[in-house]
């Protein structure tokens, strides 16, 4: 009787809501308490504290629903920042449960485009954790090793984070659609695709600095930090990993943005991303182990940094780009992560295998090593070999025919003295390598050094103008 109840509530708000949305702007005077408190609460009321049996009734109000809050994900006309928020905390907790994802599969094209259109909007002024969470959803089961849930020790845990917890049930029909609508739109995904790189930096430099605070040095045997930032710490390596996995799905279903050198910015894209890979397995594969050290810490609320969701997303992505490619592509890739990159070839075999090299096995049994990882399947580890081989040979390759330029000869470029300076900026004549201002033009037009709006980008050797870079283009900020 109370589900009945809740049934006859909820259908009506819903009517009363849809009527509200065709009278145009008067929509924004609607009471929140109707959607916000009501509408929103009477459906997780039914889905969590009621659930309705499997029935066109059932199946009805899911669809409504979804649709309903699909086609206001970025409705202007909802003002309130928390009502804006709740909708889309709906939508996510929505999606995490195989029968509410078949509900938003089997919504109208027409809603679907408007849903996708929403999810994939950038990464900047606006909350995105939680649409971004949605996106890994539809991806979760095909990524590399991404079949693991995460498991909580106490139930209580378990009870109020089901998300956490589900079963993996891709959405291969979204992520074809996700494909098809990057690709159609190249310039909206190039600037989606480089908020969600400006996300990825933030989100592990802000967790490699807190990391810093709680791995235990001979000087200092516990964390120094307080349960808070403990609690931020956390919440940073988890947004680091979903921000991964998206990724890695846009990377399989629409791989051209990033490696179709035709493309406008797409070779900047890739080294911005092969950077930012290197960076984090540089940094966290080192020979102290520092995430097995929190690990050994036994504190509940780092529970989930563990090194396999972040180092077999890493992964996934570049066997992405360098086992499932051409063999120019996978040549093409494996150079920009040598000479763009800067990785440790060392560090890279550590990860994979557990030592520095095939000869020092000694000490690798007692360590975290990825190929030995039983949600690593047995192709999986054959990639992670091929991968591992491809890289390494390209190394060794080019590690023979490259000369090393004097660091410190004047024509070195002295943004990231790796390049020599092949471009000067007009009218300010500040130089730097291409590689270089080819990245900062992702972001913005001005100069590095005076902060003058740069006009043009001219060969310093020959003076010719670089038709590639345009600076008059309007720029997003990565925030």
């Amino acid at each position: 009787e109370k589900r009945r109840d809740i049934v006859i509530l909820h259908r009506s708000v819903h009517r009363t809501l849809q009527l509200a949305c065709e009278a145009g702007n008067l929509f924004s005077f609607v009471p929140e308490i109707y959607l916000n408190d009501i509408y929103l609460n009477t459906f997780t009321a039914l889905n969590v504290y009621y659930p309705l049996e499997d029935s066109a009734i059932s199946r009805e109000i899911a669809t409504d629903f979804v649709q309903f809050i699909a086609n206001h994900l970025q409705d202007t006309r909802i003002v309130n920042t928390d009502v804006r928020d709740n909708i889309i905390q709906s939508l996510s907790a929505f999606c995490f449960y195989s029968g509410s994802l078949r509900a938003l599969e089997n919504m109208r094209e027409f809603n679907r485009t408007v849903l996708i259109r929403a999810l994939l909007t950038p990464y900047t002024n606006r909350p995105w954790a939680m649409t971004n969470l949605i996106l890994v959803r539809f991806w979760k089961g095909c990524g590399f090793g991404f079949r693991y849930s995460h498991v909580y020790p106490s139930k209580f845990l378990q009870s109020l984070r089901k998300d956490r917890i589900q079963d993996p049930a891709p959405s291969i029909k979204y992520q074809q659609e996700i494909g098809r609508y990057l690709l159609r739109n190249i310039d909206d995904a190039i600037v989606f695709l480089n908020s969600l790189l400006g996300q990825l930096n933030w989100a592990f430099s802000e967790f490699m600095g807190l990391l810093k605070e709680l791995v235990p040095t001979k000087t200092r045997y516990m964390p120094t930090i307080e349960h808070r930032q403990m609690k931020i710490c956390s919440t940073c390596f988890d947004v680091t990993v979903s921000l991964l996995r998206t990724i890695e799905m846009i990377i399989c279903v629409a791989p051209n943005i990033m490696l179709d050198k035709h493309l406008p910015k797409s070779e900047m894209l890739l080294i911005r991303l092969l950077q930012l890979l290197s960076q984090i397995i540089n940094r966290l594969v080192t020979k102290n182990y520092v995430l097995e050290e929190i690990e050994r810490l036994k504190m509940s609320v780092l529970d989930n940094i563990h090194p396999y969701p972040m180092f077999s997303a890493v992964c996934g992505i570049l066997i992405h780009l360098i086992n499932r490619t051409s063999t120019e592509t996978s040549l093409r890739v494996c150079r920009a992560i040598y000479s763009e990159a800067d990785l440790d070839l060392p560090s890279l075999h550590r990860l994979i295998y557990g030592s520095d090299t095939d000869t020092s096995k000694s000490d690798s049994s007692s360590h975290f090593t990825l190929i030995s990882q039983r949600e690593i399947n047995r192709s999986e580890a054959n990639e992670l070999d091929e991968f591992y081989h491809k890289v390494n040979d390209t190394f060794q390759k080019l590690a023979k025919i490259t000369t090393k330029t004097d660091d410190n000869d004047d024509s070195m470029c002295i943004i990231c003295y790796s390049h020599q300076i092949q471009v000067e900026f007009r009218p300010c004549k500040h130089q730097t390598c291409l590689s270089c201002i080819n990245t900062h033009f992702l972001t913005s037009n001005e100069c590095f050094f005076c902060k003058a709006r740069i006009e043009q980008v001219v060969d310093s050797t020959t003076g010719r103008v670089i038709d590639s870079v345009k600076p008059n283009e309007n720029y997003t900020k990565d925030k």
